[in-house]
């Protein structure tokens, strides 16, 4: 996915809902649906999603080097919920699979690949969201 430098629109422009839609592995559809079709609600969780999870991928990456795999469970099992919500779905999908290698017995090695797909996954769509949320001043 290419990104492009671009400020995010007013979210009282029309244009973000386009932003939005833009976003490889987020089905804004599915996420507004969670929210009953409140698109002022939808961008507030887009936010909290942001804020809670944007270092998600470094909090896994740590505890898996440091052997931590309840944390490394833990924060997947979090991150899948809070990725369901928004509706990145392939984010979901892929703590998803971390949480199935882990409560299979897996140890470290074998939750380093599913570890790191999840991280590689979650970076470009936290990125993008940062980049074209609409300011929260100018949220509806």
């Amino acid at each position: 996915m290419t990104t492009t430098s671009m400020a995010a629109p007013s979210a009282k422009d029309p244009a973000w809902r386009t932003a939005l839609a833009g976003i490889d592995g987020l089905d804004c559809t599915r996420g507004v649906s969670v929210v009953r079709g409140r698109w002022p609600t939808y961008l507030r969780i887009l936010r909290t999603f942001v804020s809670t999870q944007g270092d998600a991928g470094p909090k896994l990456e740590r505890a898996l080097a440091e052997g931590r795999l309840n944390d490394v469970e833990h924060l997947a099992h979090a991150l899948k919920g809070s990725a369901g919500n928004i509706g990145a779905l392939k984010v979901f999908e892929m703590a998803a699979d971390v949480c199935t290698a882990i409560r299979a017995g897996g140890d470290a090695e074998a939750a380093a690949r599913p570890v790191a797909r999840l991280v590689r996954a979650l970076q470009p769509l936290l990125t993008a969201l940062r980049q074209r949320l609409p300011q929260e001043e100018d949220a509806p």
